[in-house]
Protein backbone atom coordinates (compact mmCIF):
# COMPACT_ATOMS: atom_id res chain seq x y z
CA UNK A 1 0.00 0.00 0.00
CA UNK A 2 1.39 3.30 -0.93
CA UNK A 3 0.32 6.55 -0.01
CA UNK A 4 -0.39 9.01 -2.58
CA UNK A 5 -2.34 12.46 -3.34
CA UNK A 6 -3.36 13.16 -6.77
CA UNK A 7 -2.45 16.97 -7.72
CA UNK A 8 -4.31 19.59 -8.94
CA UNK A 9 -2.09 19.12 -12.03
CA UNK A 10 -2.34 15.56 -12.12
CA UNK A 11 0.82 14.98 -10.40
CA UNK A 12 1.27 12.30 -7.76
CA UNK A 13 2.32 13.39 -4.87
CA UNK A 14 3.75 11.04 -2.39
CA UNK A 15 2.96 12.33 1.35
CA UNK A 16 5.48 10.46 3.11
CA UNK A 17 8.50 11.82 1.31
CA UNK A 18 7.33 15.63 2.01
CA UNK A 19 6.82 14.20 5.37
CA UNK A 20 10.45 13.07 6.23
CA UNK A 21 12.02 15.87 4.28
CA UNK A 22 10.03 17.51 6.77
CA UNK A 23 10.36 16.18 9.76
CA UNK A 24 14.50 16.44 9.22
CA UNK A 25 14.16 20.94 9.47
CA UNK A 26 14.40 22.48 12.75
CA UNK A 27 12.48 21.95 15.76
CA UNK A 28 10.21 19.35 13.79
CA UNK A 29 8.81 16.29 16.12
CA UNK A 30 6.55 15.19 13.49
CA UNK A 31 4.22 15.93 10.81
CA UNK A 32 1.88 14.86 8.71
CA UNK A 33 0.80 15.72 5.06
CA UNK A 34 -2.81 16.03 4.07
CA UNK A 35 -5.12 17.22 1.37
CA UNK A 36 -8.05 19.32 2.06
CA UNK A 37 -10.32 21.34 -0.68
CA UNK A 38 -7.80 20.87 -2.99
CA UNK A 39 -4.91 21.93 -0.77
CA UNK A 40 -1.66 20.20 0.54
CA UNK A 41 -1.52 20.99 4.30
CA UNK A 42 1.34 20.21 6.59
CA UNK A 43 -0.15 19.37 10.06
CA UNK A 44 3.33 19.94 12.48
CA UNK A 45 3.99 19.11 16.04
CA UNK A 46 7.36 21.64 16.72
CA UNK A 47 9.02 20.27 19.40
CA UNK A 48 8.17 22.07 21.96
CA UNK A 49 10.76 20.89 24.84
CA UNK A 50 13.63 21.08 22.90
CA UNK A 51 12.69 24.94 21.92
CA UNK A 52 11.77 25.14 25.87
CA UNK A 53 15.53 24.11 26.67
CA UNK A 54 16.99 26.72 24.39
CA UNK A 55 15.05 29.51 25.54
CA UNK A 56 12.76 29.41 22.15
CA UNK A 57 9.67 30.87 22.90
CA UNK A 58 6.45 29.70 21.33
CA UNK A 59 5.88 32.66 18.99
CA UNK A 60 9.63 32.32 17.48
CA UNK A 61 9.17 28.47 17.55
CA UNK A 62 5.84 29.27 14.97
CA UNK A 63 8.34 31.38 13.23
CA UNK A 64 10.45 28.78 12.15
CA UNK A 65 7.87 26.52 11.46
CA UNK A 66 6.65 29.12 9.10
CA UNK A 67 10.23 29.15 7.57
CA UNK A 68 10.34 25.47 7.67
CA UNK A 69 7.26 25.76 4.98
CA UNK A 70 8.71 28.26 2.77
CA UNK A 71 12.12 25.94 2.42
CA UNK A 72 9.82 23.10 1.76
CA UNK A 73 8.17 25.70 -0.92
CA UNK A 74 11.34 27.17 -2.20
CA UNK A 75 12.50 23.17 -2.73
CA UNK A 76 9.97 22.72 -5.65
CA UNK A 77 8.90 20.13 -3.69
CA UNK A 78 5.44 21.11 -3.71
CA UNK A 79 3.78 24.16 -5.61
CA UNK A 80 2.23 25.58 -2.24
CA UNK A 81 2.24 23.63 0.80
CA UNK A 82 0.08 24.88 3.60
CA UNK A 83 0.40 25.27 7.46
CA UNK A 84 -1.50 24.08 10.50
CA UNK A 85 0.74 23.91 13.90
CA UNK A 86 -0.57 21.13 16.60
CA UNK A 87 -0.68 23.79 19.85
CA UNK A 88 0.97 22.75 21.97
CA UNK A 89 -1.91 21.33 24.50
CA UNK A 90 -3.00 18.98 21.80
CA UNK A 91 0.61 17.93 21.04
CA UNK A 92 0.30 14.57 23.33
CA UNK A 93 -3.13 13.37 21.83
CA UNK A 94 -2.04 14.14 18.12
CA UNK A 95 1.61 12.29 18.18
CA UNK A 96 -0.66 9.33 20.02
CA UNK A 97 -3.11 9.41 17.37
CA UNK A 98 -0.31 9.74 14.87
CA UNK A 99 1.71 6.66 16.13
CA UNK A 100 -1.82 4.78 15.78
CA UNK A 101 -2.05 5.52 12.50
CA UNK A 102 1.32 4.59 11.46
CA UNK A 103 1.13 1.47 13.00
CA UNK A 104 -2.11 0.81 11.27
CA UNK A 105 -0.82 1.69 7.86
CA UNK A 106 2.79 -0.07 8.42
CA UNK A 107 0.47 -3.09 9.53
CA UNK A 108 -1.49 -3.16 6.17
CA UNK A 109 1.74 -2.87 4.04
CA UNK A 110 2.90 -6.01 5.66
CA UNK A 111 -0.55 -7.45 5.78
Amino acid sequence: LNNMILGASGENIYPEEIEDKLNNLPMVLESLIIESKGVLKALIVPDYDSAAKENIGEQELHKMMEDNIKTLNTMNEVAHLGLQIVPKHEKELFYSKWQELREMIESWKNG
